[in-house]
């Protein structure tokens, strides 16, 4: 598996349990957990240059679930990795500086980190499941035969995801079928459930076509000759944003899966694709050659309108509406649309264009598990300025829950029996089990 994915999946792990405590993610997942913890970590670090207060990262990384032994083990992974550099003692640096400037590769070197320490195949396992649940939903039965899982197996895997909030399950077609909340759109079961009435090859090639052209354009309700778009449409299971201007009304329908957690951002970012996609194909007082290019000069000039025009107020109302900018009449019945000077409206733009264009550099991980109450320890670490933008991550699971208490995980059977095991073969071998 790629390097990347399991940097990102340890971190959608660990941000889903940060506040849980049970010795069965130790058993289970432990290496999991404490990669996750370092992404964690390393994303709340980004944008600061030096730390100089190491008792006010003991504070941030609490806010995280990292204690402060944990810590030593997690800074020493960030320290390997390069992503840090300590100064001083390991136990109590004098200072610690931050190198990685960019911050993909800080999940690629987390996942080599993780295969270099052999997680043993349960975590494999986890890590596999959770990046399939992420495109698309898995029956049981195909998940017990493609990693050959035992009853115990599945019964922890859904235990921890559940709870973590990351898996979740359902029952149509007579059979159980697993799903990841935290990649989908809102009411994950229903669309679920509706897909599951129709064939699934149908349903892959139709999803397929909505991955390859984010924003697909839909004119007219009754020329729509796939049943499923057009089912999609009239029962309004999906979002599909309608700009009407110059060349009437269009709506445009989206996949419903998401690669990046913040989904307010991607919502605000299919808005500004739809006012694009519009431009491209339907405006008839401009046309745009290139979309991708022409957002890239959005976030470098400001405005939208170098020649003000009468569509702009239409077009890009919804931009305005979602607070990313404003709109001006320069002269009677033309219109300009000046982009928020906010690094939450470029980033938005950024992702937009993203959806665009593949070769966009710009990646929606950098939103992914920040936790608003762990950043707003930023300021403690070091005198020197640094970005104050804290990212509109609210939709994860238990980040807005009170954080002057942990929780456990629900008692099970399975976590009872799993941790008697390893007792048992700690005190019958003399030594210490291999599960940990």
């Amino acid at each position: 598996m790629d390097n990347k994915i399991i940097g990102v999946r340890s971190l959608d792990i660990q941000t889903g349990l940060y506040k849980y405590s049970d010795p069965i993610l130790d058993l289970k997942i432990g290496e999991t957990i404490l990669i996750g913890k370092a992404a964690s970590l390393a994303s709340h670090l980004r944008g600061i240059q030096v730390i100089e207060d190491y008792e006010a990262l003991k504070a941030l990384a609490s806010k995280l679930g990292i204690n402060s032994t944990e810590l030593l083990s997690v800074l020493d992974i960030l320290d390997e990795i390069e992503y840090i550099r300590i100064i001083g003692n390991k136990r109590k640096p004098t200072k610690i500086e931050v190198l990685i400037t960019y911050f993909e590769e800080t999940y690629e070197r987390l996942g080599e980190k993780w295969k270099d320490d052999s997680p043993d195949e349960f975590e494999q396992k986890m890590i596999g499941i959770i990046q399939d649940l992420s495109n698309f939903r898995v029956s049981e039965r195909d998940l017990v035969s493609r990693y050959d899982l035992k009853n115990d197996d599945l019964n922890i895997i859904t235990h921890i995801g559940k709870n973590g909030g990351f898996i979740d399950s359902y029952f149509g077609n007579e059979q159980n079928y697993f799903f990841s909340p935290l990649y989908m759109e809102e009411n994950p079961e229903k669309i679920l459930s509706f897909l599951d009435n129709y064939d699934e090859d149908k349903v892959k090639s139709t999803l397929k076509l909505l991955d390859s052209k984010p924003g697909y354009p839909i004119l007219n309700l009754t020329n729509i000759s796939d049943s499923i778009i057009l089912e999609l449409m009239s029962s309004n299971i999906l979002q599909a944003p309608a700009i009407t201007a110059s060349g009437g009304k269009v709506n445009f329908l989206f996949a419903p899966f998401v690669n990046t957690t913040d989904k307010e951002m991607i919502r605000h970012a299919r808005n500004v694709v739809s006012a694009v996609r519009y431009g491209e194909k339907f405006s008839q007082y401009s046309e745009l050659k290139d979309p991708g290019l022409f957002l890239q000069r959005l976030i470098e000039r400001g405005y939208i309108g170098k020649t003000p025009h009468t569509d702009i107020e239409a077009q890009y109302g919804v931009l305005r509406d979602n607070g990313l900018g404003r709109i001006e009449e320069i002269v009677p019945g033309r219109y300009r649309f000046y982009l928020a000077d906010t690094d939450y409206a470029k980033d938005v733009v950024r992702l937009a264009r993203r959806m665009i264009s593949a070769n966009s550099t710009f990646d929606p991980e950098l939103q992914r598990g920040i936790i608003s109450e762990a950043w707003e320890e930023r300021q403690y670490l070091s005198k020197y300025k640094f970005s104050e933008y804290i990212p509109n991550l609210s939709n994860i699971k238990n980040i807005k829950k009170s954080l002057n208490e942990r929780l456990t995980l629900p008692n099970s059977n399975i976590a009872r029996n799993k941790i008697n095991e390893a007792l048992n073969r700690l005190f019958i071998s003399g030594g210490e089990p291999d599960v940990f």
